[in-house]
């Protein structure tokens, strides 16, 4: 923690930053999340549809509203709670199942196919050989060094 105090500005500017990430990982994941625009004289709202089927929504300041930029519109309305003043929202997000070097393989191979040319194909099944080999290299950091390859070449 860092010893600067922080004005109440910053900390809600900075949990407007966060629900907006929240609302994009949502989206990724085929949820629906959005802003509905403000009302004369109020701020725009932005509404997160949890998977558990309850629902966030934070009002944005004018100072905070350009955050809101690039998120779609949302075409449900406000269920009436009050669930992100708080922390219990996190219970209704489950947590992903840590997933095994061979099905992690399996998707940085499935990128790796789909964006590399031959050449760079080559290049990284040979990455592959040699860290599934490196026994000083855990599974799950080959993996993830595998995917980034196949993200970047």
């Amino acid at each position: 923690m860092s010893d600067i105090p922080k004005s109440a500005d910053t900390i809600y500017t900075q949990r407007a930053a966060l629900a907006v990430a929240v609302a994009r990982m949502i989206l990724m994941q085929g949820g629906r999340a959005g802003t509905k625009p403000p009302e004369p004289g109020g701020w725009p709202v932005l509404y997160i549809d949890l998977p558990d089927g309850s629902q966030l929504s934070y009002h944005f300041s004018s100072v905070d509203a350009h955050l809101l930029e690039g998120l779609p519109p949302y075409s449900g309305e406000w269920d009436g709670t009050f669930l992100g003043r708080g922390s219990d929202w996190l219970k209704a997000i489950p947590m992903p199942a840590p997933l095994d070097m061979v099905t992690t393989i399996s998707m940085a191979e499935a990128v790796a196919f789909e964006r590399l040319s031959p050449v760079a194909l080559r290049r990284w099944g040979i990455e592959r050989k040699k860290l599934e080999a490196d026994t000083d290299v855990l599974p799950e950091v080959a993996a993830q060094i595998l995917m980034g390859y196949a993200r970047r070449w």
